[in-house]
């Protein structure tokens, strides 16, 4: 099973404000994907150059997409980081997105950029590839309710009940609270 990490913020009112971390996959040099990624699954299968413009001082920039084959679960918002491991080429534009990778193998349509002398051949393993993407295990986001928002004087004791909060998968939840003073101020005031 795989955990969502949330940054779970308490402002003084007493509202909690949650917000889901990005889930990193790993990234892969022609195998497929190990580090982060949990499945090993996932991989820049080739490139495929869509356009070229030849440049007057004997470089290229070559436009590619990416063929990507995926042994595991869908995943959704796909970043994929293209790095040169090659000398003479120079990535322009260094990152391709995919709403979504499904089981199998895809073609981005998203592309990405770039210059190399005229004469070198770039093939996939020239490059490195990072991927990124949401956690495919992830689960709907609880709902946070810490109770009314509460304006008290100084010295009198505030009660916070997050009972009432939910979560719609079901998990757990757990409740930490934390107090965060204004500028210039002590708990002892």
């Amino acid at each position: 099973m795989h955990t969502r990490i949330w940054s779970v913020l308490v402002l003084f009112s007493g509202l909690l404000v949650f917000a889901p971390t990005a889930f990193s996959i790993g990234s892969n040099d022609g195998g497929y994907a190990g580090g982060g990624d949990p499945y090993g699954k996932i991989k820049v299968a080739g490139i495929r150059a869509v356009s070229r413009e030849r440049l007057g001082n004997g470089y290229v920039d070559i436009t590619y997409r990416l063929k990507i084959k995926n042994r595991g679960p869908a995943l959704t918002n796909v970043v994929v980081t293209v790095f040169s491991k090659k000398h003479g080429v120079e990535i322009l534009d260094d990152t391709v997105t995919l709403a979504e990778v499904g089981t199998g193998v895809v073609m981005s349509s998203d592309t990405f950029k770039l210059r190399k002398k005229k004469k070198t051949r770039v093939r996939s393993r020239d490059l490195k590839f990072k991927f990124s993407s949401d956690d495919p295990d992830a689960n709907e986001a609880p709902v946070a309710d810490a109770g009314m928002d509460q304006t008290v004087d100084t010295g009198v004791t505030v009660s916070l009940d997050g009972s009432a909060s939910s979560d719609a998968d079901g998990d757990p939840l757990t409740y930490s609270w934390s107090l965060q003073l204004p500028p210039n101020s002590n708990r002892s005031e």
